[in-house]
């Protein structure tokens, strides 16, 4: 059996493409071990499979990921536990599971509560459409503490364990983004059968990490309310320009935006652009923080959210990265980074119809007059224009992984409290009843 040398938690990031063209060799089924144990269920043996197996005192077998070997510990799908473990789920693990979640959703509950209560005291329209959605938000939120969470992570105690067997490091990276990718039933599959199943999901979709949470992240009741705000737009949207910030809400001229841009030292940029410079042209480096500009702007607007775009460039490459952050003023007053979303993209994706549209758009006939003067040729302004459109799909992959964001918020499911994944101990069952 393989060592377990790191903790391969579902939170690990690795390429997708790279993982699957080494899997696709190393997951050929070898020659079978003497000894070798079957599952009954799928009649395939432990090294068909791509999941670590637990063995407990009793005979019982269960499937999932190992993280520790001491304590043994796994990460474990509900599904495959009710189905092929029900009494052990119901009696043992899902009594946890619930104080678990009741304590944290009643919680946020109260507090959104609160708010409510206090937006019904006032009349004015907005106030009572966002009280509305609150009140939508905190019945979903109650309903949702009684529900199972899709992973739940076991620590098994020593008097509860006989045998733990891992599988090989590429097999158990296997295990690690079916789960991530919802693969159903991974636990009775082949790994051969997985790989396929991943290489079908489109690109775009594919997963190879759980969503990143902030070191300092936020509660989850300022999560709901940034949130709706986004849903509600009321929300300062700003772009990150060099060392500028621009208030989108203030739709500046062509004319300005470029003379803006060149003043903070983005002649550079435009430069390597069109002279098809081979380096990276990176803007300032995504931070956590919310740039001081960004803060004057959003209060006198009077919003506590902001959304703060920005992007990267490649033109030697042919290629870009849009970033969208969501910034949320907390309870203490500070702000706090909720989510981060991206999208890049490449010159091969652009269609001739998108670059036509590109070309003919007025705002970018009125750019074209203004780097005239530059004194750049039409060559280097239409690279210049591919470049844009670019930009424009990475931007376009980039708000819509926003708004999937913003969507499992207000459904409750891109909460702090549901992306984590709970943690129980299986210990002897007159301890458990103990720590209950």
């Amino acid at each position: 059996m393989y060592k377990l040398t790191h903790c391969a938690a579902l939170t690990a990031g690795i390429s997708f493409t790279w993982m699957l063209s080494l899997c696709i060799v190393c997951l050929a089924t070898p020659a079978q071990p003497a000894g070798a144990q079957q599952d009954p269920a799928r009649n395939l043996s432990f090294r068909d499979q791509v999941t670590d197996r637990v063995t407990l005192k009793d005979g019982t077998r269960m499937r999932g990921l190992a993280v520790s070997e001491k304590p043994a510990t796994l990460i474990l799908r509900t599904d495959y536990l009710k189905s092929n473990h029900a009494d052990l789920f119901t009696d043992r693990m899902a009594p946890q599971l619930r104080d678990q979640q009741q304590s944290a959703a009643l919680a946020t509950a109260e507090t959104l509560q609160r708010e409510i209560e206090r937006l019904q005291q006032l009349h004015d329209l907005a106030s009572r459409q966002r009280a509305g959605l609150l009140s939508e938000i905190h019945e979903r939120l109650l309903t949702s503490a009684d529900a199972d969470p899709e992973f739940v992570t076991v620590q098994i105690l020593r008097s509860q364990l006989r045998q733990l067997d891992l599988q090989s490091p590429q097999r158990r990276q296997v295990c690690r983004l079916a789960m991530l990718n919802h693969i159903p039933d991974l636990e009775h599959l082949s790994g051969e059968s997985i790989v396929r199943l991943l290489q079908a999901i489109p690109e775009p979709e594919r997963r190879t990490a759980m969503p990143t949470q902030p070191a300092a992240a936020a509660a989850d009741h300022q999560r709901i309310f940034a949130a709706v705000d986004v849903r509600l737009n009321s929300v300062t949207r700003l772009i990150r320009s060099g060392n500028s910030v621009i208030d989108e809400s203030a739709q500046p001229g062509v004319t300005e935006l470029i003379t803006s841009m060149l003043t903070n030292n983005l002649q550079n940029l435009l430069n390597e652009l069109l002279n098809e410079t081979a380096a990276s042209t990176r803007q300032q480096a995504i931070s956590n923080s919310l740039p001081s500009a960004a803060v004057r702007i959003a209060e006198s607007h009077q919003h506590p959210t902001v959304i703060l775009s920005g992007f990267e460039l490649n033109p030697g490459a042919g290629s870009a990265a849009v970033t969208r952050q969501l910034f949320h003023k907390t309870d203490n007053g500070q702000w706090t980074l909720l989510l981060t979303a991206s999208g890049s993209a490449t010159v091969a994706d652009l269609r001739p119809e998108q670059i036509a549209a590109i070309e003919n758009d007025p705002q970018v006939r009125e750019i074209a007059s203004v780097v005239g003067g530059l004194g750049l040729g039409d060559e280097q302004f239409t690279n210049a224009l591919r470049m844009g459109g670019v930009v424009q799909n990475a931007l376009s992959m980039a708000e819509q992984i926003f708004a999937t964001e913003i969507q499992n918020v207000i459904t409750t499911k891109g909460l702090a409290g549901h992306q984590q994944i709970p943690r129980i101990t299986l210990a002897d069952q007159g301890q458990q009843t103990g720590q209950q």
